[in-house]
């Protein structure tokens, strides 16, 4: 007797990794499609807390929050409601006249959070990107790991 491999098992073993392929792939874009639907989250919110900021500016001649004072959207300050309260939340003020809600990371992780400070002239808001790593590294800012906007860049040490 001759052992050897027939073609019905070759087939059979192709088809099976075949599978195992189209499944590995399958899983690993709806994981990439998630980080990208939190990143789109995050950069709306971010963008949100930035108008939330100058209009306050334009109201009160002022910035929100304690000037020199990192604040970060994982840590409630003594005195506030809530994360996401706009009377009283990450960033201590009451910002409800410009938002119905403080955003706060999809995540809200120590890896993953929003973070903001000013210095009494100007300000930052930071956020880490999972997938679109080049909005972190074209945004002109001085941590290529985070997406800053504001109008000083260099406020938040990497």
């Amino acid at each position: 007797m001759k052992k050897g491999v027939t073609l019905v098992e070759l087939i059979a073993v192709m088809a099976v990794l075949g599978l195992l392929f189209s499944a590995s792939y399958l899983v690993m874009n709806v994981y990439t499609n998630k980080q990208n639907a939190r990143d789109v989250k995050r950069l709306s919110d971010i963008s949100t807390i930035d108008e939330a900021v100058n209009e306050y500016l334009l109201t009160n001649s002022d910035y929100p929050d304690l000037e020199n004072t990192l604040r970060i959207s994982t840590v409630i300050p003594e005195g506030s409601i809530s994360l996401d309260n706009a009377s009283g939340s990450w960033i201590a003020e009451n910002l409800s006249p410009f938002l119905s809600r403080m955003p706060i990371d999809p995540l809200n992780d120590s890896e993953h959070f929003y973070s903001y400070i000013n210095n009494g002239n100007s300000y930052e808001l930071n956020v880490f990107l999972e997938s679109m790593e080049d909005k972190m590294t074209e945004d002109g800012g001085n941590d290529p790991h985070m997406y800053e906007i504001g109008n000083n860049l260099n406020l938040i040490s990497p």
